[in-house]
């Protein structure tokens, strides 16, 4: 469905059926076509072909962001009206508790109407100082800007480390919603960003973000980017909450022998979709696991071969949720992010992203006929 190619179906004819097996992947799409006036046997399309050449590229290379890492701060500890700090807390429990203790209705799950219809009505607990500290650590300062993301970025004064932050944005980052602040003054070792307001009714404090670049190790400080990341997890090499694509860069030889055709051959990956360019080309596209060979044949030319593979995440892993004992959700509602007791877990339970198997290029030539 892919590519048009066509190909015999291995069949069996029994008591005057037609059988025949076939593997689906995620979202794999076959169509299988019946021609009656053929018999099995005469019905192929495509002729078997030998491998005469192949060899496999990684485990490691250069790489491309799309988009600027990601550190989610997804804990905090509040106050009240200059009052003392609280223990660190996930952002939603903050966000309940400031609501309990200024009388006001949950907004999430409340069980009554919706809250577009009351949130906006004057509240006794409007205008009540609130603030809410965010801590993080920096192992090593990142060379370039650093941004904070901040949704109702409008709502709040914020201060880093003690220090006013110009609360004035820099254009958004994936959500009009979300403005893009530009953060001065991170210093190595522990940070934190104040975020203060006047607490209204129809307010949602909600987890902000560190975007930039840098590598997130693995005690969640932020520190520099590898030079060149192994297959595998990328959330295991510096990237957890990362949102964007990473473009894997090869630079090899596969000449193209009078005829013979030339295969790239994905491994284990995962992704939402890939895509193979050759020489800044598109040679074809990845959209589930049984559709990972692509040709190559029609865009080799003589000499050195940039060869990109993008492989493409999303935003799963920087928006959440997280904390989850069970694996991951079926369903994801307001319940997938407020998770307690039993069903909460302090470890980030993340999906993983990249290529994971190695990359064969493979030189096929036609098996000549037998007498």
């Amino acid at each position: 469905m892919l590519t048009g190619e066509a190909r015999e179906a291995t069949v069996r004819i029994e008591g005057g059926y037609v059988r025949f097996e076939g593997e689906f992947g995620p979202a794999d799409s076959k169509l299988y076509i019946v021609d009656k006036s053929k018999s099995p046997q005469s019905s192929c399309s495509m002729q078997a072909e030998d491998t005469v050449t192949s060899f496999e590229l990684g485990p490691s290379c250069r790489f491309t962001r799309t988009m600027p890492n990601v550190l989610t701060l997804d804990t905090c500890r509040y106050r009240l009206n200059g009052g003392a700090w609280s223990e660190e807390t996930d952002v939603w429990q903050a966000q309940r508790a400031v609501r309990e203790a200024l009388g006001m209705r949950q907004i999430y799950g409340n069980g009554i109407e919706q809250r577009y219809r009351w949130v906006h009505e004057p509240h006794p607990g409007d205008g009540t100082p609130a603030e809410f500290k965010f801590s993080f650590r920096v192992s090593e300062p990142p060379a370039g800007k650093t941004f904070l993301v901040l949704e109702s970025a409008a709502d709040y004064e914020l201060h880093l480390n003690g220090e006013p932050v110009p609360n004035r944005p820099d254009g958004w980052f994936l959500d009009r919603a979300f403005s893009r602040i530009p953060l001065r003054g991170l210093k190595e070792g522990g940070n934190e960003l104040i975020l203060s307001c006047r607490y209204l009714s129809r307010m949602e404090v909600e987890d902000i973000y560190l975007i930039g670049d840098f590598s997130v190790a693995a005690d969640r400080s932020l520190t520099a980017e590898p030079e060149e990341p192994r297959f595998g997890d990328w959330c295991l090499q510096g990237y957890p909450h990362y949102c964007g694509d990473l473009i894997y860069h090869f630079d090899t030889m596969a000449p193209a022998a009078p005829g013979t055709r030339t295969w790239l051959q994905l491994g284990d990956y995962s992704a939402v979709t890939a895509e193979v360019r050759v020489n800044g080309r598109t040679a074809g596209h990845v959209p589930w696991r049984a559709a990972s060979t692509v040709e190559l044949t029609t865009f080799l030319k003589e000499g050195t071969i940039r060869l990109e593979i993008e492989v493409m995440g999303d935003p799963r892993n920087m928006l959440g949720p997280f904390h989850h004992t069970s694996g991951e959700p079926s369903i994801t509602s307001w319940a997938s992010f407020r998770k307690e007791g039993r069903d909460y877990s302090p470890d980030y339970k993340l999906h993983p992203y990249g290529l994971f198997g190695g990359i064969r290029i493979c030189q096929t030539r036609r098996k000549e006929p037998e007498d």
